[in-house]
């Protein structure tokens, strides 16, 4: 009977991490695909930070915002955008008109 419930405990275990691991993964997958990445110009930018192309230029500038400096423009994350105004999900969200 001991050795019963040691071996019940022992796949009891094995399960629980298996489950565990697997939920990682599915929470990695959600999060990764929830914003779809691409590159936005300032004014996209501006868009839908709701500021002008100038103030999202300075919040570059200043770190605030990361972004690559291309030859002739910056490039910036759309995800990087949502996620700082709170977006987790284009689906439900509108650019600020």
């Amino acid at each position: 009977m001991a050795d019963d419930i040691k071996l019940i405990n022992s796949r009891l275990r094995k399960i629980e991490q298996s489950v565990q691991s697997i939920n990682e993964k599915v929470s990695d997958f959600i999060e990764s695909s929830k914003i779809p990445d691409r590159i936005i110009s300032t004014e996209e930018a501006a868009e839908y930070l709701g500021i002008s192309p100038e103030m999202v230029r300075r919040e570059i500038r200043e770190g605030r915002l990361p972004a690559e400096k291309g030859a002739r423009s910056y490039k910036i994350s759309l995800r990087t955008v949502l996620e700082r105004v709170g977006i987790d999900d284009l689906r439900s969200y509108q650019k600020k008109s």
